[in-house]
């Protein structure tokens, strides 16, 4: 893996201590900061209908309107904690605090094998990733399925460890659809080369798991793995060659979003790329069949484009880039910081983003809050006022609050005195937007990043 020489390995460089302490620290304050934040996003489905579902004593098998074919091992883990510690925010968020600091130390880890004069800037450099940085601050089954993937690329091809191997695979063969995917083409890469195919079975009790549970699905709902009678059904259409384009350019724009960009500058640039060898080594065969495994969701589906999703992509290249390009510190710094400008990026109202994959969402939770407050001042009801998602169904299923009143969707907008706006709405058309702009500010939270304003329609449109 190119790495360096071995007189240091015994002991971690000060050069390496620092970073190390700044991707701890870091984390904690990201952490800390959003302990009590309420559930944002995919996590809404994933880290409270789930639980919610398993605490109010729902059977095994989820209900299809919340049921999207991934195995629910995040909802069975905040139900734990919710028994243990109560239904609260902060038992949820801490579900994930294990996983975020195991991650830390597996990156650390993998780093100092590389290079053991510099191996904390790995963790650090990850951590400014912006689409890792604002999942670490969900409650986010990806950051479990981060882990099963270090813990496969640390016991593999840097620290040969059966038993945590084994961990590594039953992680992301019941985290989700796309850890089975995942474990799948690492058995298939590992049949084809004979350097792993003594540790295929490592992975099998993983596979064997997610086997069963999909098969038992399957005898269940009558469907597996691609939801067929779900509110996710449509995401697993297949669009036809006419849309390959269109989706081959959301591909694009979701691997340099958020300033991944300067990632694939870096690795693009690096010389080993210039060697006849280089796609013999374990790490680029390992980036090569991240890129086509997530290129495939992308453009034969419609509905798979998530930033989020491209996570393994992203982990796969930072990897590469550690251990074949600049090992300068001041190279590690600058990408540090450009990496950290992605949360910065927006864009003009109307246009889409990844408000999961920036740490630009943090202010959310805050100006939503206050211009709840706004309405209960007001006296102003949740059912005659539309919203849109992620600020849709009960409140409880966002704030654990226990109140089950929401507010109307934005399908049905006439019926609605009032519109709870946020720019952070990526559902809204723009015939919508253009509606809204003559509605009454009301109440306003935030200008920048996160704006939220309680709109009243205007007398003469109301019927």
């Amino acid at each position: 893996m190119n790495l360096e020489p071995a007189g240091a390995a015994a002991s971690v460089a000060q050069g390496s201590k620092v970073p190390l302490l700044l991707a701890v620290i870091f984390q904690a304050t990201l952490c800390l900061v959003s302990l009590e934040a309420p559930l944002f996003w995919d996590t809404i489905q994933f880290a409270s209908r789930h639980a919610s579902h398993y605490h109010s004593g729902g059977g095994f098998w989820l209900p299809e309107s919340i049921n999207s074919g991934n195995p629910p091992l995040l909802g069975w883990m905040v139900h734990g904690a919710w028994m243990v510690f109560g239904r609260e925010l902060w038992a949820t968020h801490l579900v994930t605090w294990p996983f975020l600091a195991t991650n830390i130390v597996l990156l650390f880890r993998i780093g100092r094998k590389i290079a053991p004069h510099r191996g904390g800037w790995l963790p650090l450099l990850w951590l400014c990733v912006p689409v890792y940085a604002a999942q670490t601050t969900l409650v986010s089954p990806d950051i479990l399925l981060v882990t099963g993937i270090l813990l496969v690329i640390h016991s593999r091809f840097y620290y040969p460890q059966n038993l945590l191997l084994i961990l590594g695979g039953l992680l992301l063969g019941l985290v989700s659809l796309r850890g089975t995917a995942l474990l799948m083409a690492l058995v298939g890469w590992w049949i084809l080369d004979p350097r792993h195919r003594r540790f295929l079975w490592t992975l099998a009790p993983g596979v064997i798991l997610a086997a069963l549970y999909y098969a038992f699905h399957y005898r269940h709902f009558g469907w597996a793995m691609v939801p067929a009678y779900s509110p996710w059904s449509a995401s697993f259409d297949s669009p036809g060659h006419e849309s390959l384009p269109r989706l081959a350019a959301i591909w694009i724009w979701r691997l340099v979003d958020h300033g991944m960009l300067f990632l694939w500058f870096v690795v693009l640039a690096a010389r080993p790329w210039r060697t006849a060898t280089i796609v013999q080594r374990p790490d680029t065969r390992f980036l090569l069949l991240m890129t086509g495994l997530f290129a495939f969701f992308f453009l034969f589906f419609d509905g798979l484009n998530l930033h989020r999703y491209l996570l393994p992509v992203f982990l796969a290249a930072l990897i590469w880039w550690f251990a074949n390009g600049s090992t300068s510190p001041k190279h590690h710094v600058w990408l540090c910081l450009v990496l950290l400008s992605g949360n910065l990026w927006t864009y003009p109202e109307g246009v889409a983003r990844g408000w999961d994959a920036t740490l630009a969402w943090l202010p959310w939770s805050w100006h939503r809050e206050h211009v709840l407050e706004a309405m209960k001042s007001e006296r102003i009801e949740a059912d005659e006022t539309a919203s849109a998602f992620p600020n849709l169904g009960p409140f409880d299923e966002i704030d654990l609050s226990g109140e089950q009143e929401g507010f109307l969707p934005a399908d049905r907008l006439q019926e609605a005195s009032y519109f709870f706006y946020s720019n952070i709405f990526n559902d809204l058309s723009d015939q919508q937007i253009e509606e809204l702009r003559t509605w009454t500010p009301l109440a306003s939270s935030g200008v920048w990043p996160v704006r939220v304003t309680l709109l009243k329609k205007p007398n003469d449109a109301i019927p």
